[in-house]
């Protein structure tokens, strides 16, 4: 759950608040930060207000939004960099580059809604289960910067992107591992083949990571992805609603409306300012002293920043950012599934809410899924059978310990290190290992990190904690 605040001014313009959006699957903080600024059609939600003011405001062209992020963009302007998916950098992106698809957001629809619309692609088909072919939107033109100077956008585009995806480092390169080729029959069709059905395709594509890039203007560099380097600012050249203006890493960015943009209109605003602010304190002092419109604060900060400050709008919207509970369960005890159930009996989500400050009427998630996982999630009342295992009993926990053969329970090294991150993967000789990260000081910077194997269960919590008595675990 992500506390957003604004400004109590009015400004009476708006930015294109689907290029924002477009990335708000894998960024929840982002999201909630631009949504507070949008305004108009903005879908009602639990603990979101706006004055008569807002809502009557007509929309004008023109202004400046001023902003915060809370981490520079750690690869740079880098959109397939092994850290390219990360939620500092994806809202940059959207604001600075297109796909060819993407999700419908605003009015109606909902971000869990996943409904998909073309973007650089006004149409496409599927001929056969295992080929795509799209239609490029014709005229849709590049920022007009050097080298590339507004030229328009063509399959040969496309055909680099995707080419180049397939020979980095992305994170979600698995998105698109069910690609067999491109191909640019013409220049303003697209022929994607495929090594076999892949009913997520479509899906991938619109989700915010896929943005398609002109070759020349990207620096050459013999150890980037493909010989090519979009790390600097001036490599930042898209067919997005804004033009990247200034860009100094861990301080500020700044973005211009973009004149030849190819959604009529848009965007609303001139001028966006986002300044880079990593710690609660200087954020909560911009949004108080007007430097920044809006903002968006860590909910244990936000809760108390909210009631000494009763005159700034509040928002408040559902995030991805989630705790979970991680284990080997190729060895024992966790091998046993009674065992594993009777840790889901032990755990008490209401108490974690209450300890973190999370409204109690936010919703839980059970399993891998959340809320934001759209209508895949299932609240506690509509799991069937399975919610037993998702309700507090302790007693039932411990008949299950019982059976599993741990009667008087087992003792286990607990990991609470909210500096971990997880992966897991497979050996070359095809067996599946787990590694714990470690970030160290210099990992924040990008230089080393600390790899060992885990053996325990620990609980990771992917999201910032400001409170030293919870870091404690």
């Amino acid at each position: 759950m992500n506390e957003t605040f604004s400004a109590p001014r009015r400004f009476g313009s708006r930015w294109s608040r689907r290029a924002f959006l477009h990335a708000a699957t894998f960024s929840g903080a982002a999201s909630a930060v631009l949504l507070a600024a949008c305004g108009g059609r903005t879908p009602k939600r639990a603990g979101t207000a706006q004055s008569a003011g807002q809502r009557s405001a007509a929309i004008k062209h023109g202004g400046t939004l001023t902003t915060f992020g809370t981490n520079s963009p750690p690869d740079g302007m880098e959109t397939q960099g092994v850290r390219g998916n990360a939620a500092p950098t994806q809202p940059y992106f959207a604001l600075i580059h297109s796909e060819l698809m993407r999700l419908k957001v605003g009015g109606q629809y909902k971000f869990t809604d996943r409904a998909m619309e073309g973007a650089l692609a006004t149409n496409w088909e599927q001929p056969d289960n295992q080929t795509f072919v799209f239609r490029l939107r014709p005229g849709v033109k590049f920022h007009n910067k050097p080298p590339v100077n507004g030229r328009e956008v063509n399959s040969a585009d496309v055909k680099f992107t995707f080419e180049r995806f397939f020979g980095g480092p992305f994170p979600y390169l698995s998105f698109y591992s069910s690609i067999a080729s491109v191909e640019a029959p013409d220049p303003q069709t697209v022929v994607f083949k495929m090594k076999a059905p892949d009913a997520t395709f479509l899906t991938h594509l619109s989700v915010g990571f896929a943005w398609i890039l002109a070759r020349e203007a990207g620096k050459p560099d013999p150890k980037g992805i493909g010989g090519l380097n979009y790390a600097d600012g001036s490599a930042a050249i898209g067919t997005g609603p804004f033009m990247l203006d200034q860009y100094a890493p861990e301080s500020k960015l700044t973005f211009v409306r973009n004149p030849q943009y190819w959604e009529t209109g848009l965007p609303y605003l001139d001028r966006i300012e986002s300044q880079i602010l990593v710690d609660p304190a200087p954020q909560a002092a911009a949004l108080q002293t007007g430097q920044a419109m809006v903002g968006t604060l860590p909910t244990d900060s936000a809760l108390d920043f909210k009631g000494r400050n009763p005159k700034l709008n509040f928002f408040q919207e559902l995030g991805i950012s989630n705790w979970h509970v991680s284990m080997r369960t190729d060895q024992a005890p966790f091998s046993d599934i009674r065992v594993r159930r009777a840790l889901a009996m032990a755990w008490d989500q209401d108490e974690v809410k209450k300890i973190w400050g999370i409204p109690a009427d936010s919703p839980s998630s059970f399993g891998s899924l959340m809320a934001v996982a759209g209508p895949a999630y299932l609240p506690l009342d509509q799991l069937g059978d399975n919610a037993q295992w998702w309700r507090q009993d302790l007693a039932g926990a411990k008949q299950l310990l019982a059976a599993a053969g741990y009667p008087n329970g087992f003792a286990v090294d607990y990991n609470d290190d909210t500096t971990i991150a997880h992966t897991t993967g497979r050996r070359a000789d095809g067996r599946q290992h787990g590694e714990d990260r470690h970030q160290t000081d210099d990992q924040a910077a990008g230089t080393r990190s600390v790899l060992g194997h885990y053996r325990t269960w620990r609980l990771l919590r992917h999201g910032r904690v400001s409170d030293p008595a919870l870091r404690s675990g």
